[in-house]
């Protein structure tokens, strides 16, 4: 597991689980030792290993002890690409009822070439690309946009938008960056945010409304966000692709370069839903 991999989970994983479930109050991020962790309400993630002599004995032991507590009523996840220098071995793992969950793949970008200039317009389409930051009016759009695209008003009384209210706001104080395709009348079409931490330079998300699809948008909001990260110092641009069609739509945008999956290890809770 190379470094540069184990970074780069944290920035797509971490900086997103966490802010996420700390919005929640009813969730609480334990920091260990001996394990980074969020408790949610039925599971529990495993985000690092952190115990001052860590060993395959100790690290046998502290799962064990913690399945112990919560093996009955919650599911763990054991994120595993940044774990820490010991890891579950296979055996362990069989033994403790843990399986492996292959995620999505992580994609590279390379964009060491020549810098190049991105204009914020798109004329032929009347759109306008947008920075904004949550003391921005517009703020409240790049919640809405996200939103719509990905139906989160059907995850019931309005909570997880709650939720994504704080945690975005909360990405945005570690540096997120956060763009905004709006039409004249400044109505969002589109969005694509970048993070910047852990040395990496992460494409967290993006999304076009369905009618606004196929125009070149997204390579327009793309061109945008690789010269911010040129500007930064950075040569490479990862991301990830969660499905078939966002596997082709990175790959054709020059995401070629394959880094990996992003694994986890997951125990099913014995006797509550995951």
């Amino acid at each position: 597991m190379s470094t540069y991999m184990a970074n780069c989970i944290k920035a797509c994983h971490w900086d997103e689980f966490i802010p996420m479930g700390v919005a929640n109050p009813s969730n609480k991020l334990v920091q260990g030792p001996p394990f980074l962790q969020l408790i949610r309400k039925t599971s529990i993630i495993l985000f690092e290993y952190n115990s001052p002599n860590p060993t395959e004995t100790s690290l046998e032991q502290d799962l064990t002890a913690l399945i112990a507590t919560y093996g009955s009523s919650h599911a763990i996840s054991i994120e595993a690409e940044a774990f820490g220098g010991v890891l579950p071995s296979a055996e362990l793992l069989q033994k403790l009822g843990f399986q492996i969950n292959e995620g999505g793949m992580l994609r590279v970008k390379d964009i060491s070439g020549p810098t190049f200039t991105a204009g914020m317009d798109i004329p032929a389409l009347g759109l306008l690309i947008s920075k904004v930051t949550p003391e921005d009016a517009l703020w409240e759009q790049r919640i809405s946009i996200e939103s719509a695209l990905f139906g989160y008003e059907k995850f019931g009384d309005g909570t997880y938008v709650a939720n994504l209210r704080v945690a975005l706001r909360n990405m945005w104080e570690q540096g997120d960056q956060h763009y905004l395709v709006l039409t004249e009348s400044g109505e969002a079409v589109g969005y694509m945010t970048m993070r910047y931490r852990h040395g990496v330079a992460y494409l967290q998300g993006a999304g076009v409304l369905e009618a606004f699809r196929k125009k070149g948008i997204t390579r327009k909001l793309l061109n945008v966000c690789v010269v911010e990260a040129q500007q930064k110092g950075f040569d490479r641009i990862v991301t990830v692709g969660h499905d078939a069609p966002a596997e082709s739509a990175w790959a054709a945008m020059g995401f070629t370069e394959l880094l990996g999956r992003a694994r986890s290890y997951r125990r099913q809770a014995l006797t509550a839903e995951p």
